[in-house]
């Protein structure tokens, strides 16, 4: 009986060995989705309302949705762009990525800063002449 009990819990030890201490590789890009910015800015003296809409296709293909609305006026528009991640750790909080807009490079090495559960992001100080909120992921 003792002979048995000492396999059985050989067996267990043996299969409750170290986690996998290779890191697991993140093979989706955590930008790759539809994020929605929208709040209010003060530019200039005046108000302005804004909502944004960024999709990245994961075939490096994306679209700018913009809603502004000031004084009762509302311009809209959208724009195509191509881009690609520069950086090699899927899961950094801080990618940097190349944004082309018909050929001419809106963010060329431009630095975009995940929340630490990739919900959110932000471009980095620069990267925008007027700081908007957060982008939430959809």
């Amino acid at each position: 009986m003792k002979k048995t009990l000492y396999i059985f819990l050989s067996l267990i030890i043996l299969s409750c060995g170290k986690d996998d201490e290779t890191a697991k590789v993140e093979l989706t890009d955590p930008i790759i989705g539809d994020w929605l910015s929208e709040g209010t800015i003060e530019s200039e003296g005046e108000v302005f309302t804004y909502k944004f809409t960024y999709t990245f296709n994961s075939d490096k293909t994306g679209s700018e949705s913009q809603l502004i609305s000031s004084d009762g006026e509302t311009e809209s528009g959208t724009d195509l762009f191509t881009w690609e991640n520069k950086s090699s750790d899927f899961k950094a909080i801080s990618q940097t990525y190349n944004i082309t807009y018909d050929g001419d490079n809106y963010a060329e090495g431009g630095l975009i800063n995940f929340s630490d559960d990739f919900k959110t992001f932000e471009f980095d100080e620069g990267y925008d002449e007027v700081e908007i909120n957060p982008f939430i992921k959809q």
